[in-house]
């Protein structure tokens, strides 16, 4: 029987599984928008917290300002999002999602959604559900990683 320790480690290695699994071969678009997945998080964030800045959507993301800055450099340069200033605040800079993005968003979306779900196929309606929760969980216990050692 294995212990908790190695139960974690064994859950570990599967999330990095799945993770491959969703990604692989599954890029995260269309002809007219190549999106890699790492670019869909931005998309996503900024479709539901328009005018965000950089520190923010990094914050979001956490990861750094600078990565956002590259990932959001390239989805600006395909005309998939847009840079403003701020008008309060020149230094600052607000990304949105670019007007040609916004009509295609929620179909890319589904798009996502549905291969994303071929992963889950494997699990029933019951066991999907008691994965969701089980997830829900996880994500609402909150405590920082550094205080367990």
């Amino acid at each position: 029987m294995i212990n908790r320790k190695e139960k974690i480690e064994k859950i570990l290695s599967s999330f990095q599984t799945i993770g491959r699994k969703l990604t692989q071969g599954n890029r995260i678009s269309s002809t007219k928008f190549p999106i890699t997945p790492a670019q869909w998080h931005i998309l996503h964030v900024a479709k539901h917290h328009p005018d965000i800045n950089i520190k923010d959507l990094a914050d979001l993301l956490e990861i750094s300002p600078s990565a956002v800055t590259q990932l959001v450099d390239g989805l600006v340069k395909n005309g998939i999002l847009t840079r403003k200033l701020d008008s309060s605040d020149r230094r600052v800079i607000k990304i949105n999602l670019s007007n040609k993005i916004k009509k295609h968003f929620d179909n890319l979306h589904a798009s996502t959604i549905k291969k994303v779900s071929v992963v889950f196929e494997a699990l029933n309606d019951q066991e999907l559900g008691a994965f969701y929760q089980l997830i829900q969980k996880m994500l609402s216990y909150n405590t920082p990683l550094e205080s367990k050692n």
